[in-house]
């Protein structure tokens, strides 16, 4: 989890998006989503 959190603050939103769309599968989706809402707000 921690390797994603370095990361994406480093991506666009538009990265953000396809990066978070592929960890879905993952179950990891919901937490980097509400995160992000997060730094963005």
């Amino acid at each position: 989890m921690s390797q994603f959190s370095k990361q994406e603050d480093t991506y666009t939103n538009g990265e953000f998006i396809i990066h978070a769309s592929q960890l879905i599968s993952r179950g990891q989706f919901d937490f980097m989503l509400y995160e992000q809402i997060q730094l963005a707000s």
